[in-house]
């Protein structure tokens, strides 16, 4: 899995923009200097997700300072974490076993 995110961070477009907030900067410097942009906004990931991801990249080079580390992490999981399910895939109000749904 890590050589194919790899692989995705060497061949990816560049040009996508981000959302603001605390963390912006630091992600369009470090991320951007390796790979594109649109690697990171099209990943969906939890807060300890990103955590792995962040501190795997400054293992290989990302210039993220200690203390700026946690807000990097935060902007990514609160702008980029795991995809909500969608209204369309719940049941109605109601339906269960004991009283399927008609």
């Amino acid at each position: 899995m890590i050589l194919t995110i790899f692989a995705a961070l060497l061949f990816a477009a560049n040009g996508q923009s981000l959302p603001p907030g605390k963390g912006k900067a630091i992600v369009q410097q470090e991320c951007k200097g390796c790979h594109a942009l649109k690697v990171v906004t099209s990943k969906r990931a939890s807060k300890e997700q990103w955590t792995t991801v962040v501190n795997q990249m400054i293992t290989r080079g990302a210039e993220v300072p200690d203390e700026d580390i946690e807000s990097v992490v935060e902007y990514l999981s609160k702008n980029f974490g795991p995809a909500k399910k969608s209204s369309s895939t719940e049941k109605s109000p109601g339906c269960a076993p004991a009283n399927p749904c008609k």
